[in-house]
């Protein structure tokens, strides 16, 4: 009759060796959640899962370059967003630029009509006649500013 005990033995020894090992993609799976450089990586499966340096180095540096890679892209990403930004804004103050050198000019061509105007009731007098000629610059003004499409609600500079 065989003893329990060495039955046990034997069924022990037959499960280890025909049972699969160490899931050595969890493993590596389970440090790449925690480590993050190539470095960690390796300490953790040596640590960890008792791999040997020879197996930890090449995960290391795959590891190593996927995350270089990731941080490659987005260092990528973010200069293409920087300059895109960087463009609108600098159309942005190209139109403004622009809009205000419209303004200078319309506002210049309402002075140049308006002057003479101004000078004429100086010398002579006359509310009226300088009120309507006012009020002729002004919409001469009202009119370029509508053609350029600007609003007419700011005084002239």
């Amino acid at each position: 009759m065989i003893r329990p005990t060495i039955v046990a033995i034997a069924a022990a020894a037959t499960i280890q060796c025909f049972s699969p090992g160490p899931d050595r993609a969890a493993q590596l799976s389970s440090c790449q959640l925690i480590s993050g450089d190539g470095d960690a990586l390796a300490r953790c499966l040596v640590m960890k899962y008792d791999w040997p340096a020879d197996t930890a180095g090449p995960a290391k540096l795959a590891w190593q370059w996927h995350l270089d890679s990731i941080r490659a892209d987005h260092e990528a990403q973010a200069a293409a967003v920087l300059a895109a930004q960087l463009e609108r804004e600098r159309q942005l103050a190209e139109a403004a630029q622009a809009r205000e050198r419209h303004y200078m000019a319309i506002d210049s061509a309402y002075w140049v009509c308006y002057g003479p105007v101004s000078l004429h009731f100086i010398a002579h007098g006359g509310p009226e006649l300088r009120a309507a000629g006012e009020a002729r610059c002004l919409a001469a003004r009202d009119s370029a500013l509508r053609r350029a499409g600007l609003p007419r609600d700011r005084e002239p500079n």
